[in-house]
């Protein structure tokens, strides 16, 4: 991954956290950390794990269950809990599954991904419901 991979993913898992950014004339400082290259989600376990708390903690909903992380070798999957196959629901339960070069990397990349589509439908109920 490059640099501005790295830094718009740790961009986006930030905001999507809750973490507010200083207010002008600091405008792309974060709080915690001095700019958004100082962010440390693809490379501290600490970090990475308030991510999956989050992602865990989710509400349950109709459709997917509880969404859960699994870390296995360097493997990252997530997905719903609850599997529905009932013809009104016409999209799978959200799951997503990677392999990369290591551990943390994968599991970085995986919530991500998830950060990425959870921000992109959470307002829209066909996808999530």
């Amino acid at each position: 991954m490059t640099t501005e991979e790295i830094i718009e993913g740790n961009t986006l898992v930030h905001d999507w956290m809750g973490e507010k950014r200083m207010k002008p004339p600091f405008e792309n400082w974060w709080l915690g950390a001095e700019k958004p290259e100082d962010l440390d989600y693809h490379r501290v376990w600490g970090s990475l794990m308030s991510v999956i708390e989050r992602i865990e903690g989710l509400p349950r909903d109709e459709f997917h269950g509880k969404f859960i992380v699994y870390i296995s070798s360097n493997t990252c999957t997530i997905q719903g809990s609850k599997l529905n196959t009932t013809p009104e629901y016409y999209r799978p339960a959200y799951f997503a599954d990677y392999v990369l070069a290591t551990k943390i990397e994968s599991v970085w990349y995986a919530c991500v991904r998830f950060v990425k589509w959870y921000s992109e439908n959470k307002n829209n109920k066909n996808e999530l419901v």
